[in-house]
């Protein structure tokens, strides 16, 4: 692969132009010939095992103003259509519609740094018919764990086949605990004030998802300790309820998974068309580096919030005044915190609680909680 590269790059850095296709083509000696496609004499290998038919996708490419002045521009055909070209020039601000001809075509001052080449006949070589048509979700119902120990501690229940959410809008509580994986960077200025250099790098600790109806309604289905490879400089315990160990698989009782298991398990449920309801998830969802439709997230951080006023209101507030518990006395705790976001939703009207929420703000500020 790194020699047809260098072969590719030394072809163009020896030529004013850029082939628009190209064939690689394998020979019966293992020998890999690469050169410019000619739709009349390679017609017939379009179809072939061994022949491989590029079309030049996009460019970047150094424009020389002179030796101490060096510029980087794009070149991008937008067009999703493989037989069509819609060449488009990206210059910082500057977007604009040029011509074929113009991005093929280069001079000293104008040299390809970096060119893709997209494969147009590999449709015709893939069998589609044996890919999935239905969505996996035994992810969902069976649990799989890293723990070398015995005697975990099982703090949810996951979905049987039956509990499945059938159809998009199937409301579930979600929150998320995090460890610092490199602490942020700071410097003093001159003055006496601190400056941010590097804000603290936070990795996913835990996540608890909890059944927002049915039967079952506020049991978690979801409760995964994600087991990381990378070191942890601080479990954040007062914040997380993350311990040393807590996240070790050899000295952990809760029930420990890969990153990547615990993100296809929400990957899926978004996909699914599932409602999540948590306390401050755009800050979560941004760490979890997932995205979530806005007309899928019920966050109570937005729901109780006076946009005239800069403060929002903690979560361990709002279950002191409305719902008369104290939570987060010793730690915080994932279940914890989505199970009362849970019973905001089932005992209030979002709607009547703007009313109280003056009377909420005066009291926060006095008790400070």
């Amino acid at each position: 692969m790194i020699k047809m590269v260098i072969i590719i790059i030394d072809t163009i850095h020896n030529a004013s132009w850029l082939p628009p296709i190209i064939i690689l083509e394998l020979k019966s000696k293992g020998n890999l010939e690469i050169r410019e496609f000619d739709p009349e004499e390679d017609k017939d290998l379009v179809n072939s095992k061994t022949v491989g038919i590029y079309k030049l996708k996009a460019t970047i490419v150094e424009i020389a103003h002179d030796k101490d002045s060096l510029h980087l521009v794009s070149h991008i055909n937008v067009s999703e259509d493989i037989d069509k070209d819609d060449w488009y020039l990206f210059n910082d601000f500057l977007v604009q519609q040029i011509s074929q001809e113009e991005v093929l075509s280069y001079r000293k001052w104008k040299i390809p740094s970096i060119v893709q080449y997209v494969r147009t006949n590999l449709h015709e070589l893939l069998d589609c018919s044996v890919l999935p048509t239905t969505t996996d979700t035994s992810i969902l119902v069976k649990e799989s764990c890293l723990n070398r120990r015995k005697n975990i501690i099982t703090t949810c229940e996951p979905f049987t086949k039956d509990e499945i959410p059938k159809k998009p809008g199937y409301m579930c509580a979600i929150d998320a605990e995090f460890v610092a994986l490199n602490k942020e960077e700071t410097e003093i200025r001159s003055d006496g004030t601190k400056s941010l250099i590097r804000p603290p790098r936070m990795g996913l600790a835990r996540v608890s998802v909890l059944r927002g109806s049915g039967p079952k309604e506020i049991v978690p289905f979801i409760d995964d300790y994600i087991s990381s490879s990378e070191m942890i400089v601080d479990y954040l315990t007062e914040y997380s309820g993350i311990k040393a160990g807590d996240l070790d698989p050899a000295l952990s009782r809760h029930m420990l998974v890969p990153l990547k298991a615990s993100y296809k398990k929400l990957r899926l449920l978004v996909d699914m068309g599932c409602i999540f309801i948590g306390h401050g998830l755009a800050n979560d969802f941004r760490i979890i580096n997932i995205y979530v439709p806005p007309e899928q997230i019920i966050d109570t951080v937005q729901i109780f919030f006076i946009k005239n006023r800069q403060r929002k209101i903690s979560l361990r507030f709002l279950a002191w005044y409305l719902l008369k518990q104290d939570i987060q006395v010793e730690t915080h705790d994932s279940i914890e915190d989505a199970r009362t976001v849970i019973i905001f939703s089932i005992n209030y009207n979002y709607i009547v609680i703007y009313i109280f929420l003056k009377l909420i703000y005066s009291c926060n500020i006095h008790i400070n909680i």
